[in-house]
């Protein structure tokens, strides 16, 4: 009977106050926005979401910022904005979560850097900050370009949490999840092609630099931990950092760009790797300096052209591209190097230039 009642009042409740509400929240929204939210339906409900109170948007869309321009920022067949039953009953609506399913995300800037996300309007320093602790997207599509960079990437979205703070012109930006990634293209080198992508990361922009730093990032079934990725928008120089402990060989070849899929051609490696991993951008070099301490664990190599295979390789190794930052340059080192060949023993220490 207790029960009964409570559907009964919640019932009455929302006949009572839902499109009250709904008004309340749609305002609340369309005050932080330059352009009014467009969408087909609203509605409130006590129990969709229960324990939380929820208002539902049907076919959200907001518009991107650049003038004299029609597309789409985001669209969601569905949103969903939760909120605490005891706050909505006292008239307090504050947001607990955001949900959105099958979106469609597009992140723009134009080739003076400016970008299409700037939907918020000026206001006081203080009204112009915002939180946003916990946000949902699934099944959603997104897209990234950077038009000065030259930067490119396009997601199939399976499940995202994000939480989303700015204050004094800064973001700070948290996100776990997983998405399919069709493609990462930075100077028209495609880095991750149509790969399996989870991660937990925080993402940190100001007005002139981005930092990354990620405590795990998986990318087809190869796990980096630590990364820190350094960007200064000023002088588009970038320092990354990572490491990898007994990843598979045949995943970090999967993993390799499509662009440097021939190096492996004429090769068939297999076993284990664990390696740091530092990659740098200077102002004065076109090309990255890269540099990687690895290590082979119990791993086989054969070729594929010449009648020579090893086995049961452990080695520590060293690469760099030197100080030209190009192929003329590049050293491999292999120190404390063993391995096993017809039974005998091929051990060493040597130097692979060009």
């Amino acid at each position: 009977i207790s029960i009964i009642i409570l559907i009964l009042l919640g019932i009455g409740f929302t006949f009572l106050f839902g499109d009250k509400i709904e008004e309340i929240i749609l305002n609340k929204i369309n005050l932080k926005l330059k352009k009014e939210l467009s969408l087909s339906e609203i509605e409130f409900s006590l129990f969709k979401n229960f324990p939380d109170a929820s208002v539902t948007f049907s076919n959200i869309l907001i518009q991107e910022s650049f003038q004299n321009s029609s597309d789409t920022l985001l669209f969601a067949e569905k949103g969903i904005i939760k909120l605490n039953i005891f706050n909505v009953i006292s008239q307090d609506y504050s947001v607990n979560d955001v949900e959105f399913n099958k979106g469609v995300i597009n992140i723009k800037y134009n080739e003076n850097g400016d970008p299409n996300f700037d939907i918020l309007k000026d206001n006081d320093e203080e009204n112009n900050n915002f939180e946003l602790n916990n946000l949902n997207l699934s099944n959603s599509r997104f897209t990234f370009s950077n038009e000065l960079e030259k930067i490119y990437t396009s997601s199939e979205i399976e499940n995202i949490n994000l939480s989303l703070t700015k204050k004094e012109e800064k973001i700070t930006c948290k996100l776990n999840g997983s998405l399919r990634n069709d493609y990462l293209i930075v100077d028209e080198v495609d880095y991750i092609n149509n790969k399996d992508v989870s991660f937990n990361s925080e993402i940190k922009i100001s007005s002139d630099s981005i930092f990354i730093n990620a405590t795990n990032l998986s990318i087809a079934g190869v796990d980096f931990k630590n990364l820190n990725f350094d960007y200064s928008k000023l002088s588009s120089e970038y320092l990354l950092t990572t490491e990898t402990e007994n990843a598979d060989i045949s995943n970090v070849i999967f993993a390799t760009p499509k662009e440097y899929q021939y190096l492996y051609e004429d090769h068939e490696i297999s076993g284990k790797i664990s390696a740091d991993i530092l990659i740098r951008k200077d102002t004065n070099f076109e090309n990255p300096y890269s540099e990687i301490d690895f290590r082979l664990i119990d791993s086989k190599y054969k070729s594929k052209t010449h009648p020579f295979e090893l086995e049961k390789i452990s080695s520590n190794c060293h690469f760099d591209n030197g100080n030209e930052r190009n192929f003329t340059s590049t050293k491999f080192h292999f120190s404390d190097f063993k391995s096993s060949k017809n039974g005998g023993d091929f051990n060493g220490d040597f130097t692979l230039t060009n």
